[in-house]
């Protein structure tokens, strides 16, 4: 039996944010923002940041909108 799953992209789904100058990327916004490495400011603190992603990709943590 060949069943084809249908996938949802990240640009139908509610974590999903496009970005205002560029409709095919966006910013997921599924999980908490994570530290980027070996990146610091003048404070010495380090930045902090959510994943990109194109809108056509996929993953496992869909939410339809």
């Amino acid at each position: 039996m060949n069943r084809k799953k249908e996938l949802s992209y990240c640009d139908q789904c509610r974590w999903f944010e496009s970005l205002p100058w560029d409709k095919r990327r966006g910013i997921c916004h599924c999980y908490a923002p994570h530290p980027l490495s070996n990146v610091h400011n003048e404070d010495k603190l380090a930045q902090i940041d959510r994943p990109v992603v194109y809108s056509n990709y996929f993953c496992g943590d869909f939410k339809t909108k």
